[in-house]
């Protein structure tokens, strides 16, 4: 009866909240758009955050079902004020709205007006925004964006806009984000109106409370049309009864980003919407029951994405032929194919879910998005004879998927799965020094779908994901201080790829300078060797002889740390919001054996720790050994998990305060009585 959005529609349950239904009040932001006093303006500072380079005093938005052309629309309003008080709010100023075009029906957007006040001779001086200055570019395959910037804005001036968006996909109401990414909140409100024929399940996310949570009962007459029929249009009313929802939010800071957070998005305070069926007269309710198999099905069978995996794709056999041929077994053909996508093919995007060429085409170019490259890699080795299928997730920075039930749009990324006889592997042919049976550490974020017929979850779960750092260092100290020694290191895999990205851009020079820096910029370094530099699959080994001068005098201070420290503790912040989401658990273990220079004595040595994260989150070691002519020092910071609440955050900060006073105490050596300076 009514058109639907031409893409997947789909449903999740994360959050459930139940509405507590109160009188609907009269509770508003203080203002009145249109209206700016010199008052206003003369405002430099706000409690919500004195150190705020903007804020936002009012943004009031509303979605409500209206009568279209086809049936029912939904249209979104949004009003909003913002003061820009210092330069660094400017870019506040500059809009965009996005809206969906579809292949045959597209949202409009509607009466865009801006409006600047500024404050000029102790009066209020307006300045309009003009049709010409809202552009309309491309901003994806499925969205266009109208961006504008209002006119005439400087310092203290306040602006306001208002937009509407007209919408056919009456099955779709838009979210709404009460907390902003950049600047604080005064006044947040979202007002929604839904008919008795659609019913919606309510999902919120963030910290916050609502200020006001109301809703209020009543009755509307649509007028409705059908205009797809061949000749004139159908015109009929429908009195319905409605509920009206009220929704705020005040007094919110900014969504400020804080290190170890996959993406502020999966925490900012907001409301959405999901579509759970509809209610027409006289056919009860009809539930919509979208699930991953569904899901993946249509995927599989879509050009954007799978279609091409069910064809013959011919075109691949001589190139199979040529690596596969002289392989000992199927392990080695299955990497010489992973091989061969992984050196020869430029990635130009690694967060897209669709494909806009074929497979045949994207084969040629030698080019393609993350998702192109990694399905081209499961039809090549479907058509080896492998059983591969492609598996769906989301990056890190992109934001959570929803395990219970699917929403496409939280999927940005595919790699390929390979099931070789009762072995699993997981393929990402995107980046050119990823190892075979590797992945990047952004695709670590929890539930990931297998797109086939069964849809099987996966869970790439960071916690499980340990990178292990082994280093030793052997020192001789000469009694002029100077020092010589030789370090092996074993690096993380994660920090071998990103080494071993750096020799490729800039040769092995550059890791011996990454090297050189971290011991002392007066060190020389000798005999340096990048082992297993072309071994993918492993992390490096190096190593290297080095020397240092030194200064003499009857007192020597070494750091046992050298390079090797952690110089600041990277949780700064006395308090946090938000959870701490590493990429990895880590197991870093460090060992220095040290000769005591001749005619010297130890005066002063760090004394032995041993620091439990939460008895069983984590352990900080450092344990220190003395002999009669040698120091032997072991350090070890190990993390049994990536990710920690907000509760814990207080503990893992003193946990790394600890390391951090620990890895910057020195040994001291003395001379000792009547010793006669020498040289090493």
């Amino acid at each position: 009866m009514f058109q639907q959005k031409n893409r997947i529609v789909c449903s999740v349950i994360l959050v459930l909240t139940i509405l507590t239904l109160n009188v609907h009040s009269q509770d508003n932001p203080g203002i009145k758009f249109g209206k700016v006093t010199a008052n206003d303006l003369k405002q430099k500072i706000y409690p919500v955050d004195s150190s705020a380079n903007a804020v936002v005093i009012a943004d009031v938005a509303s979605a409500i079902y209206d009568g279209g052309n086809n049936g029912f629309e939904v249209v979104f309003k949004r009003e909003c004020r913002i003061h820009i008080l210092n330069k660094n709010g400017f870019d506040e100023s500059t809009i965009e709205v996005l809206f969906y075009k579809g292949d045959t029906e597209y949202e409009k957007v509607l009466n865009i007006r801006g409006t600047t006040y500024n404050l000029e001779g102790g009066k209020v001086v307006t300045t309009k925004l003009d049709n010409d200055q809202v552009f309309t570019d491309k901003y994806n395959k499925n969205y266009m964006v109208k961006k504008f910037t209002l006119p005439a804005v400087k310092e203290g001036s306040i602006i306001e806009f208002s937009y509407t968006i007209r919408s056919p996909y009456w099955n779709e109401i838009p979210s709404w984000s009460f907390q902003k990414a950049s600047v604080p909140t005064l006044w947040s409100e979202y007002n929604v109106m839904i008919p008795q024929y659609f019913e919606f399940t309510f999902l919120t996310q963030g910290y916050f409370p609502f200020h006001l949570r109301d809703s209020k009962n009543g009755r509307k007459m649509f007028l409705l049309r059908d205009t797809r029929g061949a000749g004139a249009s159908d015109t009929y009313r429908a009195d319905a009864g409605i509920t009206e929802y009220r929704f705020v939010m005040k007094d919110l800071p900014a969504l400020k980003v804080e290190s170890f957070t996959t993406t502020p998005m999966n925490h900012i305070s907001q409301i959405s919407f999901q579509f759970s069926g509809t209610r027409w007269p006289n056919e009860g309710f009809k539930p919509v029951r979208t699930t991953y198999n569904s899901l993946m099905e249509s995927l599989l069978k879509s050009d954007y994405y799978g279609a091409d995996l069910s064809k013959g794709n011919n075109y691949l056999e001589d190139q199979l032929k040529e690596l596969t041929w002289n392989a000992k077994d199927n392990l080695e053909k299955a990497k010489n194919i992973y091989k061969y996508v992984r050196d020869n093919y430029t990635c130009t995007s690694h967060s897209d879910l669709y494909i806009d060429r074929s497979l045949k085409e994207i084969f040629r170019s030698k080019n393609g998005t993350v998702t192109e490259l990694n399905l081209l890699l499961v039809a090549m080795l479907q058509k080896a004879g492998f059983f591969s299928n492609p598996v769906l997730l989301s990056t890190r920075a992109h934001g959570r998927t929803y395990e219970l039930y699917p929403i496409v749009d939280k999927f940005n990324y595919t790699i390929a799965e390979l099931k070789l006889d009762s072995n699993y592997y997981y393929l990402d042919a995107s980046y050119d020094q990823l190892g075979f049976n590797k992945l990047p550490p952004e695709v670590y974020n929890g539930h990931a779908r297998i797109v086939s017929e069964g849809a099987e979850p996966l869970d790439f779960d960071p916690n499980k994901l340990l990178q292990q750092k082994l280093t030793n260092l052997f020192i001789v100290i000469g009694n002029d201080g100077a020092i010589k020694g030789s370090l092996q290191q074993i690096p993380s895999y994660f920090e071998s790829l990103k080494l071993r990205q750096n020799s490729k851009k800039d040769g092995t020079e550059s890791i011996e300078k990454i090297y050189k820096k971290a011991i002392s910029e007066k060190a020389s370094l000798t005999k340096f060797k990048l082992d297993r530099l072309q071994q993918l699959d492993q992390p490096l080994s190096v190593s290297f002889d080095f020397s240092e001068p030194g200064e003499g005098g009857d007192i020597i201070y070494l750091n046992p740390m050298f390079g090797e420290s952690y110089k600041s503790n990277p949780f700064k912040s006395e308090k946090r919001f938000y959870p701490v989401e590493m990429d990895y658990a880590i197991d870093e273990n460090y060992t220095i054996n040290i000769t005591i220079p001749e005619g010297y004595e130890i005066e002063e040595v760090p004394k032995s720790t041993i620091v439990k994260l939460n008895e069983a989150d984590g352990v900080f070691q450092y344990l220190l050994q003395k002999g009669d002519n040698y120091i032997q020092m072991r350090s070890r910071i190990k993390l049994n998990k990536a990710n920690f609440a907000r509760e814990d955050y207080a503990s893992l900060r003193q946990f790394f305060d600890v390391i951090v006073k620990k890895h910057a105490e020195q040994i001291v050596f003395k001379k000792k009585e009547g010793a006669v300076a020498g040289s090493m």
